[in-house]
């Protein structure tokens, strides 16, 4: 009868073509963003193409000891290298009595000219170290270059004085001038040598020696 005569929602008893939908749920998520905001980034879920980080690897022991070598022989070498312009500078200017001690202006220029030169690669030195221990590879090669010339023309000096001192009238300080010249050639050897030792390479090159 209530399809038929209609009913209180359906007062001319007409089926409806679809069945009512029921309401629609109140919302259970979080809230919305204020106006103007815009929701966190999601993290990506691609790998990541940059290169692993070794900041966290240890310096080996060897490059560390290459590195403090070159900077107090360095620092030797300068300060006799002043020492050497000063003297040079004295002697030119007031020979004293002794002709014999007198040197001409060519060899003073020769003589500054040599001690310009090795001024400014025992600087070169302290600079190709700070960089060696920053882990940079080209200054480790170029110290290691740099470490066995000065070693190689050291000696060659070293050999000169002391086959000198081995004449008769030679003093026991000439002679233990050439051997100290000696032990210091020995020294940029050391540096050059442990800068290659098999510990340094792969620290070089990145990679963690197990």
């Amino acid at each position: 009868m209530s399809d038929q005569y209609g009913s209180y929602d359906n007062p001319y008893g007409v089926r409806p073509p679809f069945p009512p939908q029921p309401p629609y749920a109140p919302w259970q998520g979080p809230p919305p963003p204020p106006p103007g905001l815009y929701p966190p980034p999601q993290p990506s879920m691609q790998p990541s193409t940059q290169p692993p980080s070794h900041a966290g690897e240890r310096r080996p022991g060897a490059v560390t000891s290459a590195a403090v070598l070159t900077f107090v022989l360095s620092g030797l070498t300068l300060l006799v290298l002043v020492v050497g312009i000063i003297g040079v500078i004295a002697v030119r200017v007031d020979p004293g009595p002794d002709p014999d001690d007198a040197i001409s202006l060519s060899e003073a220029v020769f003589s500054l000219i040599a001690i310009g030169v090795a001024l400014v690669a025992t600087v070169a030195a302290i600079v190709l170290a700070a960089l060696a221990l920053a882990r940079r590879q080209g200054p480790r090669v170029t110290l290691v270059v740099l470490s066995f010339l000065y070693a190689a023309l050291v000696l060659l000096v070293g050999v000169d004085l002391l086959i000198d001192g081995l004449q008769p009238a030679t003093s026991a300080g000439e002679v233990a001038g050439g051997v100290v010249v000696l032990v210091l050639g020995l020294v940029p050897a050391l540096c050059a040598v442990l800068l290659l030792l098999p510990s340094a390479g792969p620290w070089y090159a990145g990679r963690v020696r197990r």
